[in-house]
């Protein structure tokens, strides 16, 4: 499993998260990071409406 970042609304934010023991170095982000628990919870499938909406809004913005 892996999280990703890439919210297109407010609703997505936060829906997955991976919580890491403290690292102070490159190494030790490597250690945390193999260390690591991945938080998810699926979208609503309405969210891919959302960025559809968005990309229309920003293409007829930029004809104009």
């Amino acid at each position: 499993m892996f999280a990703g970042s890439d919210a297109h609304t407010t609703i997505e934010l936060g829906r997955a998260t991976v919580q890491m023991p403290p690292f102070d170095s490159p190494e030790s982000f490597r250690a945390s990071l193999a260390q690591a628990d991945i938080h998810a919870r699926l979208s609503s499938p309405l969210v891919h409406f959302a960025s559809t909406y968005a990309k229309l809004v920003k293409r007829i913005a930029e004809r104009r």
